[in-house]
């Protein structure tokens, strides 16, 4: 599986874990690699599964934040921007530098609207259908670290975001 990951095909970790497990490591690595192919809304679904109570609510606390913040990405990325800020809030470490990221992304999106769109949001929490917040960085954080092989390493170098993004 790290050998997958670190060559970067997270298709093939999508196809070993969609069958592994329901323990939220797993959950967590498959939801992950689904946010990186852009299957956002079956990301969202196996982060739903495990980061939600069972009443579908609130965030169980046994979950770690990493999660929490994934589950808050996958919300955004579904233009789901009121529940993904409510996410943000609820997944403690205010500080992380992920935290901080998304926060970031959040207020350059908010900039880029309109002044009555920014009034809706501001007063309402209310988004256009077609909402999208970009992203800075690879949407997901693993819970462990992966070293990437050469040849991922020069791919990620050579596709890096322009400066200033």
């Amino acid at each position: 599986m790290s050998n997958l990951l670190s060559r970067r095909d997270y298709e093939g970790v999508v196809r070993r874990l969609h069958s592994a497990g329901r323990s939220p490591a797993i959950r967590n690595t498959l939801g992950v690699c689904l946010l990186r192919l852009g299957r956002t809304e079956e990301a969202l679904s196996v982060f739903r599964q495990f980061v939600l109570s069972s009443n579908g609510v609130l965030e169980r606390s046994e979950i770690s934040s990493v999660c929490k913040r994934n589950f808050a990405t996958a919300l955004l990325l579904n233009g789901l921007v009121g529940g993904a800020l409510d996410a943000l809030n609820q997944s403690g470490e205010p500080d992380h530098p992920r935290t901080i990221g998304l926060r970031n992304c959040l207020r350059d999106w908010e900039r880029s609207l309109s002044w009555w769109r920014w009034l809706d949001w501001k007063i309402n929490r209310i988004v256009a259908k077609d909402c999208h917040v970009p992203l800075t960085f690879e949407p997901g954080e693993f819970e462990f670290e992966v070293s990437l092989s050469d040849d991922a390493r020069v791919f990620n170098e050579s596709h890096a975001l322009p400066a200033g993004r």
